[in-house]
């Protein structure tokens, strides 16, 4: 399955990060925790959830250090993440690259198709486009 992100493309069965022609390969850690997310993007994952599924009980400060790691090969800036975000109380979550709202309904519903052909969002239920353009993202993911 790819995810495919602003800045860079990711292959999650292989674990390799693909930015501007080059290649970089993530830790299992690395791997685990952006799988774990990419499995319900938008979703708020708790540090405890997180830790369950990648660590089996590891501690949160190498959560953070892992997802520290894991900002600096996904996005363009770290500092300022678009993608992997952080939710201050709640844990963290997958932010994908969704067109506006403004974006015509054509362009909305092939978005939509396109990214369920690539396995990187599941959709349940009929999807109405005054939905989407009254959110800018697809919350109910």
């Amino acid at each position: 399955m790819w995810l495919n992100l602003q800045a860079c493309a990711v292959d999650l069965d292989m674990g390799v990060v693909h930015r501007a022609g080059a290649q970089e390969a993530l830790t299992p850690l690395e791997l685990g925790v952006l799988q774990a997310l990419a499995r319900a993007p938008l979703r708020t994952w708790s540090r405890k959830e997180l830790l369950a599924q990648v660590w089996r009980g590891g501690s949160e400060r190498a959560l953070e250090s892992t997802v520290r790691r894991l900002r600096t090969k996904l996005e363009e800036d770290p500092r300022r993440p678009a993608h992997l975000q952080k939710r201050y109380g709640k844990g963290y979550a997958l932010q994908l690259d969704l067109p506006g709202a403004s974006a015509p309904r054509g362009e909305l519903l092939a978005w939509i198709q396109q990214a369920k052909a690539q396995g990187v969002v599941r959709i349940w239920g009929p999807v109405s486009y005054t939905h989407l353009r009254a959110h800018e993202t697809l919350r109910y993911l």
